[in-house]
C-alpha cells in the first residue's frame, strides 16, 4: 500500500471512532435527561406497559422512544392474540 492509502485508512478509523464516541456520549446524556426528567415528573413513562421490563429499558435508550413504545405495544397484541401473518412497521 502506498502511504497516502494507509494515512487516508488512519484518518478514517479516527474519524469513525470519533464519531462512535460522540454518539456514546449523546446517548448517554439523553438517557440521564429522560432519568432526571422522570425523577422530576416532567416526563411521565407508561404505567403498565404490556411488554417486559427489558423492552422497557432499552425503549427509554432509543432516540425515539414514543415510535418504539408504539411499536411494542402494537408487537405485544399480534403476540397475545396470536394474530398470523407479517408485520411492517
Amino acid at each position: 500500500m502506498k502511504r497516502t492509502e494507509v494515512e487516508g485508512k488512519e484518518k478514517l478509523s479516527k474519524t469513525i471512532a470519533t464519531s462512535d464516541a460522540i454518539r456514546s456520549l449523546k446517548e448517554r446524556v439523553l438517557f440521564g435527561a429522560r432519568r432526571i426528567a422522570r425523577l422530576t415528573r416532567i416526563r411521565k413513562t407508561m404505567l403498565f406497559p404490556t411488554y417486559s421490563s427489558e423492552i422497557v429499558d432499552r425503549i427509554e435508550r432509543e432516540p425515539d422512544d414514543f415510535r418504539y413504545a408504539t411499536l411494542a405495544l402494537a408487537i405485544q397484541r399480534l403476540l397475545a392474540d396470536r394474530i398470523e401473518g407479517a408485520f411492517a412497521e
